[in-house]
Order: structure tokens, then C-alpha cells, then sequence
């Protein structure tokens, strides 16, 4: 038995070999086809959902307060997205796309309003913020943090 091993060594190492590397790319095209399936269906569900708010805010509301109560009613529909498209992502990458997801998401939405304030603590102006002139752009900048992980 020995003597087969040693005179076949090669030729059955070589095939383990060739096989091992043929399942590796095999699975390599499967998960990257499987991503941009993922990534295609994500981007399709923000542009459909964000229609006339983004890229170009053609139809923001002439309501300031407004666009609060849009982004509620769309986030079931972004949510769900943002949950299937994370499933294909790394933990690396996951971690910093929830964190995307969180920045789009923070505080109700007020930094897509153009309103401006600060915080004071014991007389002291501890935090300020002006987004009368950023609001648009505090909105372009989130989601497209969110759709750089899409590429």
C-alpha cells in the first residue's frame, strides 16, 4: 500500500489540488454573483423609495416638516433592504454599514430640515447646529454613504 502511495503521490496530490482550487473559484463567482444580485436589488429599492428626493431633490416638500413624515412612511421598505443587503456584506463592511444606516436614521430626521439651534448647559453654549443651508446636502451625503457599499 505504501508503495502505491509513494509512487502515485503526485498525481493524487496534484488532483486534490486542482479540485480544491476549481471549488474555491466556483464559490468565489457564486458569492460575488450572489453580491451584486444583493447590491443591484438594494439600489433599485433606494431609488425607487427616494424617487425626487435623491440624487437631485426635485421633489422635496414645500413643507419643511414634511419630509419627516415621508422618511417614516419609507423606512418598513428601506429597513427590510438594509437588512437583506447586510446579510452579503463582511463584518467589517457590516459594521460600518449599519453605521451608515444608523447616521441616515439619526434623530428623526432633523438633519434633513433646515433649522438651526443650540444647546446651552448652565449658561453655556455646549452644542450648535445650522442646517438652513445643508439640509439637502446632509441627505445626499447619507445616502450615498449607504449606496458606496452597493458598488
Amino acid at each position: 500500500m505504501c508503495e502505491l502511495i509513494d509512487k502515485y503521490f503526485i498525481a493524487v496530490s496534484g488532483t486534490v489540488l486542482t479540485l480544491s482550487f476549481g471549488g474555491f473559484i466556483t464559490w468565489r463567482i457564486y458569492t460575488k454573483k450572489r453580491f451584486i444580485e444583493a447590491a443591484d436589488k438594494f439600489r433599485n429599492v433606494i431609488y425607487t423609495e427616494l424617487e425626487g428626493l435623491y440624487p437631485t431633490p426635485a421633489k422635496w416638500p414645500s413643507r419643511d416638516m414634511d419630509i419627516i413624515k415621508i422618511l417614516k412612511d419609507k423606512f418598513p421598505k428601506l429597513e427590510i433592504a438594509v437588512t437583506e443587503f447586510s446579510l452579503h456584506l463582511g463584518r467589517f463592511k457590516r459594521k460600518r454599514f449599519d453605521s451608515a444606516w444608523q447616521q441616515f436614521n439619526r434623530e428623526y430626521y432633523f438633519d434633513y430640515i433646515p433649522i438651526s439651534g443650540q444647546t446651552v448647559e448652565k449658561g453655556v453654549c455646549t452644542y450648535s447646529y445650522d442646517y438652513t443651508k445643508t439640509y439637502h446636502d446632509n441627505f445626499k451625503r447619507n445616502v450615498d454613504a449607504l449606496l458606496d457599499f452597493a458598488k
